[in-house]
């Protein structure tokens, strides 16, 4: 009877050896691939910051882009999908997009045209608040904006008009999570 251990040993050196000629035939691309632990700790933790070459990664994989939206609409304190803010985004200057949870709205300054108030309201006053706004936006890009603190179930931010998170926010393709 042959030793356990050699044959153990052979089994694995074949599973390796297949999985090298697996990486080494497949495309580029698939090897960039991001692990699924690293878009699980964006997703479960607002204070995560992405690298330059996560963001890089992330915007080369569709696919990632997916699996990380469906991890955060799971764990975020507020989740906007496109088609919610499709409805509720209007051809108006202020841009309203409305949850059971919480309660965005873009209105512009009077005191200045290229400003825009950011004014985040919680439908539970005592809830704990969420601390990040991420944005991603129809070319599937994340864009985070630390919020401040709550007071009473609402945070007002003033923010120029230009600013990338105004603009995801009009965009009726970019889906909003409150983290």
């Amino acid at each position: 009877m042959a030793d356990v251990d050699a044959i153990a040993k052979l089994a694995l050196a074949g599973i390796d050896a297949e999985a090298q000629a697996k990486g080494l035939l497949s495309p580029s691309s698939a090897r960039t691939r991001l692990p699924f632990t690293m878009l699980h700790v964006y997703a479960s933790d607002p204070s995560f910051d992405m690298s330059d070459s996560f963001r890089v990664r992330l915007a080369a994989d569709a696919r990632a882009q997916d699996d990380l939206s469906r991890l955060m609409a799971r764990t975020a304190f507020a989740y906007m999908p496109r088609q919610v803010a499709a409805a509720s985004a209007a051809s108006t200057d202020v841009v309203r997009r409305e949850t059971t949870q919480a309660t965005i709205t873009l209105t512009p300054s009077r005191a200045d045209d290229a400003q825009v108030y950011l004014i985040i309201t919680l439908s539970d006053a005592e809830a704990k608040a969420p601390t990040r706004l991420t944005l991603k936006d129809r070319t599937g890009v994340f864009l985070d904006f630390d919020l401040g603190p709550f007071s009473a179930g609402r945070v007002q931010l003033l923010l120029r008009d230009d600013n990338s998170i105004v603009t995801a926010l009009r965009d009726a393709e970019s889906e909003v999570f409150l983290r």
